[in-house]
């Protein structure tokens, strides 16, 4: 986004500077309220994901463990699929190295741990499962 200043008259320069200092004010007092709430999780031994189940509300820091798993209320149907109703699962091409279990076909979404990994530098290749 770019503000042509020059412009602006002193009044509309005074109102930009004083609603840029609320926003940084703002931001400020979110970022220290966030990680007061991580040390206040870590503190009583839980993960965001116990607090907060069906929602990522912020970035989770590496260090703060995070459970994955089913969404809550997920519908369940025990195992039994009517015919026609379900695409196959795919095969999955890649893995999470740090835990093998983590495995994503490369269909949809990426999965978290992907994310965080191509963030650090790795390859899609490096993640994809040797066969």
């Amino acid at each position: 986004m770019t503000i042509d200043l020059r412009g602006m008259s002193a009044e509309d320069l005074q109102k930009l500077m004083s609603d840029a200092k609320a926003a940084l004010d703002a931001q400020e007092k979110i970022t220290k309220l966030r990680a007061e709430v991580i040390d206040m999780i870590k503190a009583e031994g839980f993960t965001v994901d116990d607090l907060f189940p069906s929602q990522r509300l912020f970035e989770v820091p590496a260090e703060l463990p995070v459970r994955r798993g089913r969404k809550p209320g997920a519908a369940s149907t025990g195992g039994v699929v009517s015919s026609g109703s379900r695409k196959p699962k795919g095969e999955m091409k890649y893995q999470n190295p740090a835990n093998s279990a983590q495995q994503w076909s490369g269909a949809g979404r990426k999965p978290f741990w992907m994310v965080e990994a191509l963030g650090k530098g790795a390859a899609l290749d490096d993640l994809l499962i040797k066969r």
